[in-house]
């Protein structure tokens, strides 16, 4: 019973970020480490990463996910990703401006 009430409660939550993803800066810090909380808000809004926990803005499969849907998601992101050709690419393909948010060494 009460697996099923959690589980109840976390789909709930994804529902709810996915309809306003910006709603995620209202939740607690073990809420924004649910990589499926943060992947349903930043498949809606990349800038919902910001609000994600430390950990989960250096994983890269997040930040793809993010980068895609909005151009500026990387400016959330840890700074090793930043020098991850790929996400890069993935950025700047979408708006060379971005290219800023990039390492020194992509630039």
């Amino acid at each position: 019973m009460q697996t099923e009430l959690q589980e109840d409660r976390t789909l709930a939550l994804v529902a709810a970020v996915a309809q306003s993803e910006l709603a995620l800066q209202f939740t607690s810090e073990k809420l924004r480490d649910c990589p499926i909380i943060i992947l349903a808000a930043v498949s809606q809004n990349g800038h919902a990463l910001q609000f994600a926990s430390p950990r989960l803005r250096a994983r890269r499969d997040l930040v793809l996910v993010a980068v895609a849907q909005n151009r500026h998601a990387l400016l959330y992101t840890k700074p090793q990703l930043k020098n991850d050709r790929e996400i890069v690419m993935v950025d700047v393909s979408r708006n060379g401006q971005c290219l800023v948010y990039a390492s020194p060494e992509l630039r």
